[in-house]
């Protein structure tokens, strides 16, 4: 079996030699320089907070990522998920046959995540559930018009409605989710992801 070819980036020189270091004498993995990386290499980012937002790794979403951390906030959590990281330890477990093992998993596209963390993650994704608005399918037929730049007279005849009937709709809707006008009810529902 081939190893897997292993990047490093670290805040610091120390923890990335150290890394290495721990991962030299496994002949399964072989630490590379980030460039040489192939499609089967896994980039390990040893991040603290006060460095995690920093790292040039978040520029990177192709490859898959193993997050070293002992600090991980919610909105780090959310960004390394939206970057591929796919596996996150502790600097007590990114030793010996659990990182070795944690790197393979990840280069055949599996990965583990602390319980704590996935939880939060679940959290959030419920939480986001729950706060969007719900639209019925009129409500979203006239917000994707009304994006397309279509006035009231014209969304009206392409839906088979009346012009009263649309208005009530933008008026409805406008109200119930407090909106101060026809731009605002787009933008909102572009940012929600409602339409």
């Amino acid at each position: 079996m081939e190893p897997v070819h292993v990047a490093i980036e670290a805040a610091d020189t120390f923890t990335a030699v150290g890394l290495a270091n721990r991962l030299a004498s496994r002949p399964e993995v072989r630490v590379v320089d980030r460039t040489r990386l192939s499609g089967r290499g896994v980039l390990v980012v040893a991040a603290d907070h006060d460095s995690f937002g920093e790292s040039a790794f978040l520029a990177d979403p192709g490859l898959p990522k193993v997050l070293v951390t002992d600090f991980l906030t919610e909105e780090d959590l959310r960004a390394a998920v939206e970057v591929r990281v796919v596996s996150v330890l502790s600097r007590a477990d990114a030793a010996g046959d659990r990182f070795v093992a944690e790197l393979l998993a990840v280069a055949a596209g599996e990965g583990t995540m602390p319980a704590e963390a996935f939880d939060r993650l679940l959290d959030q994704a419920r939480r986001a559930t729950l706060s969007r608005p719900r639209l019925s399918d009129r409500e979203v037929e006239v917000l994707r018009l009304m994006a397309d730049g279509w006035d009231t007279a014209d969304m009206a005849s392409r839906l088979c409605y009346s012009e009263r009937t649309v208005k009530n709709v933008i008026y409805s809707l406008t109200s119930r989710l407090k909106l101060r006008s026809r731009p605002h009810a787009v933008a909102f529902a572009m940012r929600a992801g409602l339409i």
